[in-house]
């Protein structure tokens, strides 16, 4: 299990050794958020160069083993499903940033710009009823 402290150290991590752009998303995300109420299994960051990626999956997994994280810990199955979103690039927030790379979020209401207002709506619902449960 990955606790907030080890997660954080893993993101500076990370930022000072990755290159390009890279999407946080799920468990990973939460601590950037200030949301430090559960611990997670596993660390999902997309990096938006594909071609570049194995590369840096065998970053993550070294920064992994350096924390004495098993290289499990990476999934990269997010970057799949990323890929196959048309307008994703259009729609990121930038949380962090180095001189090499940039950790960003999907925005939550993008769909809101696509006329997807009800669906961006719920999902906001949802995050909101999240956080406030856990406070």
């Amino acid at each position: 299990m990955i606790d907030t402290q080890v997660m954080k150290q893993f993101l500076a991590l990370a930022n000072s050794r990755l290159t390009g752009d890279g999407v946080i998303i799920g468990g990973t995300l939460l601590p950037l958020l200030g949301i430090n109420h559960r611990v997670t299994v596993d660390i999902d960051i997309i990096n938006l160069d594909f071609k570049n990626s194995v590369d840096q999956t065998i970053e993550l997994m070294d920064i992994a083993q350096a924390l004495n994280l098993p290289v499990e810990t990476i999934n990269q199955a997010g970057s799949y499903y990323f890929s196959k979103m048309t307008d994703a690039r259009d729609n990121l927030i930038l949380l962090q940033e180095s001189e090499k790379f940039k950790q960003t979020m999907l925005d939550l209401v993008s769909e809101k710009k696509n006329g997807k207002q009800a669906e961006a709506r719920e999902r906001i619902l949802k995050l909101e009823s999240a956080i406030t449960q856990i406070k």
